[in-house]
């Protein structure tokens, strides 16, 4: 026959174990996007559109000057999350578009999306 364990003990063991789950929770931290942008000339002349910024995986047809590389990061966040930060940086920087933009993962286990894009401004 097992000796029965105490309710104390049992509470104590329990105690440890939620304060261990929250310190791992707080460590790892949720809902978060980074991002950055490396322009490709110092002196790019940026154009201030109060229109949204066109968003494409594709090039365009129409004549175009690109203004730098946009790259987002996200963790445990939707894509969703991901484009919208994406289109306020690219707000930021006065970009008009964002084209070739490409999407992934960058991390093994957990979903951490990342995207990237060339921001581009109309001529």
């Amino acid at each position: 026959m097992k000796p029965q364990r105490s309710k104390r003990a049992y509470r104590v063991v329990m105690k440890k174990w939620i304060v261990f789950i929250c310190m791992v929770m707080v460590s790892v931290g949720c809902a978060r996007t980074m991002a950055d942008f490396a322009p490709l000339a110092i002196d790019s002349p940026t154009s201030q559109t109060g229109s949204d910024i066109l968003l494409t995986i594709g090039d365009l047809d129409r004549p175009y000057k690109e203004l730098g590389v946009i790259f987002v990061k996200g963790r445990c966040v939707r894509y969703k999350k991901v484009v919208e930060r994406l289109r306020s940086e690219a707000k930021e920087i006065g970009a008009d578009a964002v084209i070739k933009i490409e999407f992934g993962d960058h991390s093994y286990r957990r979903h951490r999306p990342l995207c990237r894009g060339i921001a581009i401004s109309f001529k």
